[in-house]
């Protein structure tokens, strides 16, 4: 059985929405659309799960949770100049087979996942909140809000297509296709 960790799943509108509400409901706009904006920047990266965020974060002292985080501070910067996951294409893997480009020139999933003491360290509002993102996104790969945006565009206007054709009256038969007999126009009693 694959690894779910390794599995590409990106970032979804319905999720990115459900994640904007659920902030907005517990900590206020302000706050939530705070979170949002740190988030921005990690485009390309994956999100830890609940179940990983807890079972690293829950079970720590005050004192050794602050000490993770202040080192995931630490490295971001060094994390935040390296691309987001892409899906490497066969150029890309025939160069690094003949060494015409390093083996770096590869992006492995595994290479761009943020661990639960960087998302509170990006976060920057403490446990809960990042708990939080991590219940509606976590496991997901974020994707910055103008491919969001291209998606849901392109959604509606599928949906719009689908509903003009459901909306276009079925033609009625013309006089010269009907099954014989007399044609009546209205029965009087």
């Amino acid at each position: 059985m694959a690894d779910s960790r390794l599995t590409y799943k990106p970032l979804t509108v319905e999720a990115r929405l459900r994640l904007e509400t659920m902030l907005a409901r517990r900590w206020g706009r302000k706050h939530g659309d705070e979170a949002l904006r740190q988030l921005v920047p990690w485009s390309g990266w994956r999100i830890c799960t609940e179940k990983e965020f807890v079972e690293t974060v829950g079970y720590l002292s005050r004192q050794g949770r602050a000490r993770r985080v202040r080192e995931a501070a630490d490295e971001l910067p060094a994390m935040r100049m390296l691309p987001g996951y892409r899906a490497p294409d066969a150029v890309t893997r025939y160069r690094v087979a003949f060494g015409i480009e390093p083996a770096s020139a590869i992006i492995q999933p595994e290479h761009r996942m943020l661990s639960p003491f960087h998302v509170v360290a990006i976060i920057r509002r403490g446990a809960p909140m990042a708990q939080l993102v991590c219940r509606h996104v976590g496991g997901m790969w974020l994707q910055s809000v103008d491919v969001l945006r291209q998606q849901l565009v392109a959604s509606r206007e599928a949906l719009g297509e689908i509903l003009d054709e459901l909306d276009e009256p079925p033609e009625p038969p013309s006089w010269g296709q009907s099954a014989g007999g007399i044609n009546v126009h209205a029965f009087t009693f």
